[in-house]
């Protein structure tokens, strides 16, 4: 069900406007007990999620560059070191 605004303590602005709420409810029953159970979706707070995400996605190939190039680029005493810093960066999760 929308709801719509929830409180206006500044009044809405180019960059900002008010966010629109939505709620959803029903009983549920936990452990022999019925309770009343409440969703409070907020919009703004799904376009700061989604911007945050697409910010950290866009730094990935840095991370993974800086990552690399702490690991794998620096100087090794013997062949046998370089290979074995190698094996351990290519093991790490992707993101």
């Amino acid at each position: 069900m929308e709801v719509g605004p929830v409180a206006k303590t500044r009044p809405p602005t180019r960059n900002r406007s008010v966010a629109p709420y939505r709620e959803a409810g029903q009983r549920v029953t936990l452990y022999g007990q019925s309770y009343r159970a409440g969703v409070v979706h907020s919009s703004a707070h799904d376009q700061r999620r989604q911007k945050r995400m697409e910010r950290e996605r866009a730094a990935e190939p840095e991370v993974l560059k800086d990552s690399f190039s702490k690991q794998c680029l620096g100087e090794y005493a013997c062949r046998e070191d370089a290979e074995q810093s190698a094996t351990r960066w290519s093991r790490q999760p992707c993101f």
